[in-house]
């Protein structure tokens, strides 16, 4: 699983990988994929100058001849400002 901090505004999008777990990641090849899986990521609209945590999972495309490497948006996280500080947190969810 990858996990990457994901920030859209005016200027454009900024994503940071902050974990890889349990997978490896080619640096030269995964980010065009990872940015593509967001991008294509239908079932949510991301608001400008939000923080989004998203966790990402390796898959395969099987495509024919060969299949193709890719990734799926596992889940997003909205995380909530602080405005106290200058960070982001989860949000407190209980049930």
């Amino acid at each position: 699983m990858i996990v990457v901090h994901y920030w859209q505004d005016a200027d454009g999008d900024t994503i940071n990988i902050v974990g890889v777990i349990d997978d490896g990641i080619d640096i030269d090849n995964d980010i065009d994929l990872i940015v593509i899986a967001i991008h294509e990521q239908s079932d949510f609209s991301f608001t400008n100058e939000t923080l989004y945590e998203i966790y990402l999972r390796a898959a395969t495309i099987d495509s024919d001849p060969i299949p193709e490497q890719a990734f799926v948006v596992h889940e997003i996280i909205e995380l909530v400002h602080d405005p106290n500080s200058t960070t982001w947190n989860k949000p407190i969810i209980r049930l």
